[in-house]
Formats: C-alpha cells, structure tokens, sequence
C-alpha cells in the first residue's frame, strides 16, 4: 500500500495513474454517491479496465471487494 499526500492540484493522482500505465490497473475514485450507486459505477470500471466478468446487481462494497479478490487471484491487478 502506498499513501500519497500533498496540496491540491499538483498532479498526485496524475502520477498514480503514469505509475501504472502499462499494468492492469483498477483506479477506483470516490464521489459523494450513495454505497449502490458507488458500487454500480465501480463495477462498470473493472469490467473495462481488467476486461473481466463483475456480476450485475453488486450493491455493497463487501460485495465489490470480494470479487475484486477473485479476480486478483487470477489476475496481477492494481487497485
């Protein structure tokens, strides 16, 4: 685990995401969104970024978590 900290606007999530250009990320950003809602857009986005399956109706980030975990141990992944 890694922690990146600083002021606002001077590039950290920038740096992240160049950090893991060529690996199978997962980049997971946090709105002001109910847990569901959350969870769906979540979802949307390991399906694309790791191209594997995510089961429709995930509600809960236990949910989301745990096939995150079944899909990393098949799969090297970033989170």
């Amino acid at each position: 685990m890694t922690v990146i900290t600083g002021r606002r606007r001077i590039g950290k999530t920038k740096l992240v995401l160049r950090s893991c250009e060529n690996t199978p990320t997962v980049y997971l950003f946090v709105s002001r969104n109910n847990e569901t809602t959350l969870c769906k857009q979540f979802s949307d986005s390991v399906r694309q970024s790791l191209n594997a399956y995510v089961p429709d109706g995930i509600t809960s980030f236990v949910q989301l978590f745990e096939q995150i975990m079944v899909i990393g141990k098949m799969n090297h992944l970033i989170l």
